[in-house]
């Protein structure tokens, strides 16, 4: 069965989405501006992730800056870098004492075999996700009408690069 909630209903978060349509992939970043404490499970032998290591609880208690989802396979990992440069122009970041270090997680989908595979989510399509995301207003229940995400509470199962391709566009519709 599925559980309807709205996205305003989780607070204080920022998303922001770049996409190339025709190649069929893209970056989505989930900025918290006041930090957040995340958590992750890493399964299979392809993980393409990046920073998950903040999300484990033996680490400092470090709050991340930013989540991004790209496509890409391990080639997407390059979008973090357009994050990161994003939000350390922008001031956000841990401070070192010498510089600041935007704390941000990424996982990717294998999406190479859906449109093209020569198309891949670098730092410049990362920088404008969070370029968006720095610009929209913090999500709350005052501010947008209800987008409704779908919760499955039955086990997963896995789906097709295709499927997850649709299942993405039905959220930014």
């Amino acid at each position: 069965m599925f559980t309807e909630i709205s996205v305003n209903d989780i607070n204080d978060f920022r998303l922001g989405h770049a996409s190339n349509k025709e190649a069929g992939t893209g970056v989505t970043v989930i900025y918290f501006p006041d930090g957040a404490t995340a958590g992750c499970d890493i399964s299979g032998g392809g993980p393409a992730s990046r920073e998950t290591p903040l999300t484990m609880p033996m680490t400092a208690d470090n709050p991340i800056n930013a989540i991004v989802l790209s496509g890409g396979s391990a080639y997407g990992l390059a979008a973090s870098d357009g994050v990161m440069t994003c939000l350390e122009e922008h001031g956000i970041g841990y401070d070192t004492g010498v510089s600041l270090v935007p704390l941000v997680c990424q996982s990717c989908i294998f999406d190479l075999g859906y449109g093209s595979s020569k198309v891949r989510p670098d730092s410049t399509m990362g920088y404008e996700a969070c370029i968006q995301a720095l610009m929209k207003p913090v999500l709350s229940i005052l501010m947008l009408p209800p987008l409704p995400i779908r919760i499955e509470t039955t086990p997963f199962r896995a789906v097709s690069v295709p499927e997850q391709v649709q299942l993405s566009e039905r959220l930014w519709e």
